[in-house]
C-alpha cells in the first residue's frame, strides 16, 4: 500500500458459510496504519505491521465464542514522487542580426504544466543571467520566455545555449545567431556594352555615306 491508501480486508470461511456474528481487529502498531471496525485499514507511514482479526460465533448460552483468528500483514511502502520533466517545445531556435523581431521560447512542465510559470526563477544565454523585464519577458501559458532585440544584438554570429530555470528543473536548448547579409556595390564598368556597339555602328555608317558623298564629287 501506498501513505493514504485504503484496503478492505476480505474474509473467507471454510466451511462456508460459517456463523460469524462478529469481528474483532487488532493492530501491531498504528504509526504505521490504521484499521476499523468494518476492517478497512489505511495506510500511514512506510513500514510493515500484522493486523490480528478475530471471528466471533454466539454460543447455545447466548454468549459469543471465538471461531478463528488469522492474521493479515501490512506492508505500507515509501510513495516515490513523479519524475518532473521540463522540455523547452522549441529548442533549436535561430535568429537573424538585422531582423526586427525577437524570438519566443516556449517551455512545459510534466507533470502539472499548469504550475509551470509558478515554478519559473531565471533566463540565461549561455553563461550569462538576462535580467527580467529589459532583456526579456516572461508570461504564463506553460512559459513564454520573449527575448528583446537588445539582448540578440548584443550576441556574436555562431551557436549559443539558452537555459530556462525552475525551483525544481531546468529546460535547455540551442539559439544560431546568423549574420545580416549585406549588400555589394557594383564595382563594374557601368557603361553598357549594347551602347558602346551601337555607337561604333552608327560611326561607321556615317563614315560610309562620306565616302560615298566625296567620291561622287570628284567625279
Amino acid at each position: 500500500m501506498k501513505p493514504g491508501e485504503q484496503k478492505a480486508v476480505v474474509l473467507m470461511t471454510d466451511p462456508s458459510p460459517a456463523r460469524i456474528s462478529s469481528y474483532e481487529y487488532i493492530l501491531e502498531s498504528s504509526d504505521i496504519a490504521g484499521v476499523n471496525d468494518y476492517g478497512v485499514i489505511t495506510a500511514a507511514a512506510p513500514g510493515e505491521t500484522t493486523v490480528r482479526i478475530r471471528t466471533f460465533s454466539p454460543g447455545e448460552d447466548s454468549l459469543e465464542s471465538v471461531v478463528c483468528e488469522t492474521e493479515v500483514t501490512v506492508i505500507v511502502e515509501e510513495e516515490v514522487p513523479e519524475e518532473i520533466i521540463y522540455t523547452a517545445v522549441n529548442d533549436n531556435v535561430q535568429w537573424k542580426k538585422g531582423s526586427s523581431e525577437g524570438i519566443t521560447i516556449t517551455v512545459k512542465r510534466s507533470p502539472e504544466d499548469e504550475t509551470c510559470f509558478s515554478h519559473f526563477e531565471s533566463f540565461r544565454i549561455d553563461d550569462a543571467v538576462l535580467v527580467k523585464d529589459k532583456d526579456y519577458t516572461a508570461a504564463k501559458g506553460s512559459t513564454v520566455i520573449a527575448v528583446s532585440l537588445s539582448a540578440l544584438s548584443s550576441l556574436s554570429a555562431g551557436d549559443h545555449s539558452f537555459t530556462v530555470l525552475f525551483d525544481d528543473g531546468r529546460a535547455s536548448g540551442k539559439l544560431t545567431v546568423t549574420e545580416e547579409k549585406k549588400t555589394v556595390p557594383d564595382t563594374s564598368d557601368s557603361r553598357d556594352s549594347s551602347t558602346v556597339l551601337i555607337l561604333g555602328g552608327s560611326l561607321l555608317i556615317a563614315a560610309a555615306a562620306f565616302g560615298i558623298r566625296k567620291y561622287f564629287r570628284n567625279r
